[in-house]
């Protein structure tokens, strides 16, 4: 990986900020989208059922680095609450 890092650093300043700018542009969404989803989640975070299911996560640990490091067998346990 390092070696990679070592070879990129060798290209031209504009040329990284070029494929930058085209990788963005292609990978991330309009800010207007971002800010759509953030309101979406909100509102759905308010919800009873959401609100509980939070709870509970927060009963097996969720705030927790192990948690953080299985997340996918905890989220898979809150299915079943």
């Amino acid at each position: 990986m390092r070696s990679l890092a070592h070879r990129i650093a060798r290209f031209p300043c504009s040329s990284l900020v070029a494929v930058k700018d085209r990788v963005n542009a292609i990978t991330l969404a309009p800010v207007e989208d971002f800010r759509r989803d953030s309101d979406l989640f909100g509102e759905g975070a308010g919800k009873p059922e959401a609100q509980s299911r939070f709870q509970a996560a927060l009963k097996r640990g969720f705030q927790t680095r192990d948690a953080e490091m299985d997340l996918a067998r905890l989220l898979g346990d809150l299915t079943d609450h």
